[in-house]
């Protein structure tokens, strides 16, 4: 398939030259018509914009079959919990290399074992791209994960990211929880697996909200807000939730994924300066 430079690619790949060296954009694309390692761009929900021809070499698929699909929809489901933390990573730390091992389809149906390095950018138009490079590794090869020049395991970067971290599936049950939010919520990792998040950080007044909420993140609705949380002894608690929904190969909804940050102290402080705000008008 050659490669369509009309494919609207962020600009660290789209880099045509205004000048008339028109060899420079030849051997360009032909370096990216050639090159053995997989080409992938995605956006900010996953979904690939972009593949490079070896695609086809490596996993069976031309680019047309994967381009406007997700990409979480050909990753093995038991390392999705495992590659999402890392996708969110990126999209918070744009310029950082991140890399991770993962299961990906072979379009036979097999499951071809790749080691993927990942890095964002943002466009001039503030717009949120992922360029990564994928190649095949053995099955048995030790799952790290890099964080500019340094190598860490995936686990300890993980549990150690300061943010509470949460993956579900499509019946709402909990199939990951990071440290982080366990130390958050006041429950241990394995008494959240298998629950729902609502019978576990809600009140049941607010879970009708909360199905109105799933329902639209499952259909692909990203969700930024600022919402009250309980703990496991019911302390209330304020976070600031990214919420984004991944699907299977068939578009059906396969669960959510969300990062939590704790913003109680910010709110307590925004409650005390209007407070401060309304006593001085009185005065």
């Amino acid at each position: 398939m050659p490669f369509d430079k009309s494919v609207n690619l962020p600009q660290v790949i789209e880099s045509r030259p205004s000048r008339p060296e028109s060899h420079v954009w030849s051997d360009f694309q032909s370096l990216i018509e050639n090159v053995l390692d997989i080409i992938t761009v995605l956006d900010v929900k996953g979904t690939i914009i972009y593949e490079s021809p070896s695609v086809e070499r490596v996993l069976g698929f031309t680019p047309s079959q994967l381009v406007g699909r997700s990409a979480f929809a050909f990753i093995h489901p038991l390392d999705i919990p495992k590659v999402m933390p890392v996708f969110m990573l990126g999209l918070v730390t744009p310029g950082v290399p991140h890399s991770v091992k993962f299961r990906f389809k072979h379009v036979n149906g097999s499951w071809c074992h790749l080691e993927a390095v990942g890095k964002s950018i943002v466009e001039q138009d503030g717009t949120h791209r992922i360029i990564v490079t994928s190649r095949p590794v053995s099955a048995d090869s030790e799952t790290k994960f890099s964080l500019g020049e340094t190598t860490i395991r995936f686990g300890d970067l993980v549990e150690g990211l300061g943010e509470g971290l949460l993956i579900t599936d499509g019946a709402d049950r909990i199939l990951y929880a990071n440290i982080r939010l366990s130390e958050l919520m006041g429950y241990e990792q394995e008494e959240m697996i298998g629950r729902t998040p609502y019978e576990l950080f809600l009140s049941e007044e607010h879970w009708s909200v909360y199905q109105d909420f799933k329902e639209k993140w499952l259909k692909g609705e990203s969700e930024h807000c600022e919402i009250p949380l309980l703990r496991k002894d019911r302390t209330p608690l304020w976070f600031f939730i990214n919420v984004t929904a991944y699907r299977s190969a068939s578009d059906q909804p396969l669960g959510i994924q969300a990062a939590l940050t704790d913003i109680t102290a910010k709110k307590k402080a925004e409650a005390e300066l209007q407070e401060a705000y309304a006593a001085l008008e009185e005065r």
